[in-house]
């Protein structure tokens, strides 16, 4: 799901971090993976790095649980947000579903390949 020239992916020991820190937020089903919130607070900024459903978990409340244990800890954060592909209209309509709305910015990515 994740576009190595345009993702910011993490590396090994910035995943630990978040790890440690219990900024990444998991629900599991026996031995699967059903999603995960990743998330990081800064003062009283909250941005969502990550939110990601397996496509097999979708429809059965997966994301709003991700979502709602989200909002429980960052409620003192003042301000919440996240980055999203304008073309990403699945995730637009799930994010403005939890009061997002676009803020009128947009990213310029430079890529150079040879």
């Amino acid at each position: 799901n994740f576009d190595v020239y345009t993702d910011q992916l993490p590396g090994l020991e910035e995943i630990g971090e978040a790890i440690e820190g219990n900024a990444i937020r998991v629900l599991r089903r026996e031995n699967s993976l059903d999603g995960f919130l990743w998330y990081q607070k800064t003062g009283v900024t909250s941005l969502i790095r990550y939110w990601c459903v397996d496509p097999g978990s979708r429809g059965r409340s997966v994301g709003s649980g991700l979502m709602r244990d989200y909002f429980d800890l960052t409620r003192e954060c003042r301000r919440h947000l996240l980055w999203v592909r304008e073309n990403n209209a699945a995730a637009i309509s799930c994010y403005s579903h939890y009061g997002y709305s676009p803020d009128g910015l947009e990213d310029l990515i430079l890529l150079f390949e040879r």
